[in-house]
């Protein structure tokens, strides 16, 4: 069923929220490469009291990108629900995966900011321990960020589908972009966050599917199912 105008106005919201998100995670991401999760600890100490502005703005960026992905979800939520009034648990699931995506993605950073206020005056580099352990927890909560990304990816593909708003291909395409998700978090939880190809791929399969979902709520053709494209005013 189609929405009514006002619903197609937030769905349009709702896709440019996607797009900002997507903008910021990639702005986050390409301000500066970390270490390899199995460097040596005083490697991690010097690197980052050598990058502790870049590491920073990187990390704010961020942060300021948690809550789009939050706002994003819920509009994404709000759009696969059969009614305001009749819950449903694929949307519901939806929304929950997403909230926890973006707190793991919170939950990367901590540490690091921490490592950065405490690196000051070279503290690490006399006792550098102190920084692997930091730099180490942050990379197990980019692994648990994955295995939430697969997760809502998923049921964010399958409530698509349910909502007759997507093409037939996108819970598919989403299928295999949440295996790809769910791999990077699994390897990396078991190789010690070292994860390959996957470092890259797990990433970018996240990307996807929010800038696929943002183009179902946004009503472009070649993802929107055709009964479900809004009318283009006269």
């Amino acid at each position: 069923m189609l929405r009514a105008v006002e619903g197609e106005r937030v769905e349009r919201l709702g896709a440019w929220i996607g797009v900002a998100f997507v903008v910021l995670l990639f702005a986050s991401t390409g301000m500066v490469s970390s270490p390899a999760a199995d460097v040596a600890d005083l490697k991690v100490a010097r690197f980052y009291g050598d990058h502790r502005s870049a590491v920073a703005i990187a990390q704010v960026v961020g942060l300021l990108a948690a809550p789009l992905l939050i706002w994003f979800a819920v509009r994404l939520h709000r759009l696969v629900r059969p009614s305001p009034a009749q819950p449903d648990g694929a949307a519901s699931a939806t929304l929950v995966a997403g909230v926890a995506v973006a707190l793991a993605s919170v939950a990367t950073s901590v540490p690091l900011l921490v490592l950065l206020l405490r690196a000051g005056g070279g503290r690490f580099l006399r006792d550098p321990a102190g920084a692997g352990a930091l730099f180490d927890a942050g990379n197990l909560a980019d692994n648990a960020l994955f295995v939430a990304a697969a997760l809502f990816i998923g049921v964010g593909s399958a409530a698509l589908a349910r909502s007759g708003l997507c093409r037939s291909w996108v819970p598919w395409v989403g299928g295999a972009l949440a295996v790809l998700a769910g791999a990077r978090g699994i390897v990396g939880f078991a190789n010690g966050s070292e994860a390959g190809a996957l470092d890259v791929i797990g990433p970018l399969s996240f990307v996807v599917f929010v800038l696929l979902a943002a183009a179902a709520m946004a009503g472009w053709r070649f993802v929107r199912a055709p009964e479900a494209v809004p009318a283009t005013p006269a």
